[in-house]
This record gives C-alpha cells, structure tokens and sequence, in this order.
C-alpha cells in the first residue's frame, strides 16, 4: 500500500500528516487544560463527545460517512453523555453537591 511505498510520500501528504498530529496535539492540550480546570467529574463527561466528533472528523476530512450502526452507537454515547450531565447538574441546583472547597480551607488559602 501507500504506507509501504516510500516513493508514495510527498510534500502534500507529509503536510496532511503535520495537520493531523497538529490538530490532535491541539486537542489534547484543550483536554488536558479543561481538566485542570473543572472538577473531574463534570470534565469527564465531555470525553463521551471523543466518538462523535470523531465521525464529524471523517465526514469532513475523509468524505466517510459512518454506516447506520456506528451512528448508532454514537448516538447512544451522547444520550448517555446529556443523560449523566442533566444528572450533575440537577445535584447543583438541588445543592446537594458539596463545594470544592469548604469556607474554612478557603479562608486558609485566600
């Protein structure tokens, strides 16, 4: 295959290469930074997006459409994803959810 063939790699696929370690570079330091900066458990959740956007991903670099099974199994994942967020945050209206911090670890700190 092309993999194989050295003489298959010019300057456009090594650019496609560059673009796609670039782009999932770039993902992941948003990830890494959005659990640095939310708690755990609400920056968890959004790593049940990685399917779908992954499809979008080959829809519009690859012009791959997913079969309909694999829509379904994205599909799925996001309505467990809405499901367990809709959950956290019923605990936060609720205010069942203790705070990150308790007020005297805040006074310490602050």
């Amino acid at each position: 295959g092309n993999g194989t063939t050295w003489s298959m790699w010019n300057f456009h696929v090594l650019l496609r290469l560059a673009g796609a370690t670039a782009f999932g570079l770039s993902a992941l330091l948003i990830v890494i930074l959005g659990h640095q900066l939310a708690p755990a458990s609400k920056a968890t959740l959004f790593t049940y997006l990685e399917v779908p956007s992954a499809f979008v991903v080959q829809i519009l670099a690859f012009g791959d459409v997913p079969g309909l099974q694999k829509a379904l199994g994205g599909s799925l994942i996001v309505i467990a994803a809405v499901i367990r967020f809709w959950g956290e945050a019923s605990k936060v209206q609720a205010g069942s959810e203790k705070p990150l911090l308790d007020p005297e670890q805040q006074a310490v700190n602050g």
